[in-house]
């Protein structure tokens, strides 16, 4: 419990210092033909130009002619007026969601350890879908795979809700008779896409039988800058009449389209021994 106590502490005190999001925009990014870049927001378009404001308050006018391609990109303005580049895995932590939702046709594809992978897309603003297959079982004829549906629902700007399924079944010989398994949860994030804490709920089940005691969640991220956050993800586990505590912590590395996740899993009783930092986690979302 201590762990548990210890990291929610120093999730929530970083948090406190950390560079909150003070608006959003969309930022024009335009190379010519000539291999210039410019940046800013759109003020006008028409059929033979487009004026951009820049970061700098300067209009640029650029003739449409002299343009090779147009990225557009929706950033972060920190209170301190630094310009941050969206966050390609504000869906998830590590592997449990937040209340943030993929926009309709966002979606991403993740890999856990090099062997776990899922893609998640969305069908609409509030509805998205996702469904993976583990890599070893696959080879060995009985692919293990999920199935991971999720509504979110946005309540305010500071608080979002969302719940979900995680379905999990194997096919092939070792199980015959089909039963599935997985989670049902709900979720509430309070914060931004940068810097958020989510508290999770979940009840498993298993060939229609669910537990009767729930699992818990409490997880964050902190955004130090445009290119690195810390994540924290912490469950709540029912064994018996006891829970297991399982505590991570780790770093996020961001790029445009791209997200590398580094991370320790503690937990008291199993890996104090061996692991002393903790069982070391790995993933890499690609935004699409």
């Amino acid at each position: 419990m201590k762990y548990f106590t210890v990291f929610c502490a120093l999730l929530v005190g970083t948090w406190a210092y950390a560079q909150e999001t003070k608006s959003t925009k969309k930022i024009y990014t335009v190379r010519t033909q000539q291999n210039q870049t410019y940046q800013g927001e759109l003020i006008s378009e028409n059929e033979q130009e487009m004026q951009l404001k820049d970061l700098g308050g300067v209009n640029i006018t650029i003739l449409k002619s002299q343009i090779k391609r147009i990225e557009i990109d929706e950033v972060s303005i920190t209170t301190h007026k630094k310009v941050w580049l969206q966050t390609p895995n504000r869906t998830r932590y590590l592997l449990t969601p937040t209340g943030f939702g993929l926009k309709k046709k966002e979606g991403y594809y993740q890999n856990v350890y090099f062997f776990l992978n899922n893609f998640n897309y969305g069908l609409t603003d509030h509805v998205s879908l996702g469904g993976g297959v583990e890599v070893i079982s696959l080879f060995a004829g009985s692919p293990i795979f999920f199935l991971m549906p999720k509504l979110s629902l946005p309540i305010s700007p500071k608080w979002n809700a969302a719940g979900g399924l995680l379905y999990m079944n194997m096919l092939g010989k070792y199980n015959p008779l089909g039963r599935g398994f997985g989670i049902g949860y709900g979720v509430l994030t309070y914060g931004t896409e940068n810097t958020n804490i989510t508290a999770g709920l979940g009840y498993g089940f298993y060939d229609r039988e669910w537990t009767k005691r729930p699992i818990f969640t409490l997880s964050g991220t902190v955004r130090l800058s445009n290119r690195v956050a810390l994540v924290s993800e912490n469950w709540v586990i029912p064994d018996g009449g006891a829970e297991q505590y399982f505590v991570s912590y780790g770093a996020r590395f961001m790029w445009r389209k791209l997200a590398f996740d580094v991370a320790f899993i503690r937990n008291p009783l199993l890996f104090d021994d061996t692991f002393y930092l903790g069982v070391p986690f790995l993933d890499l979302v690609v935004k699409f």
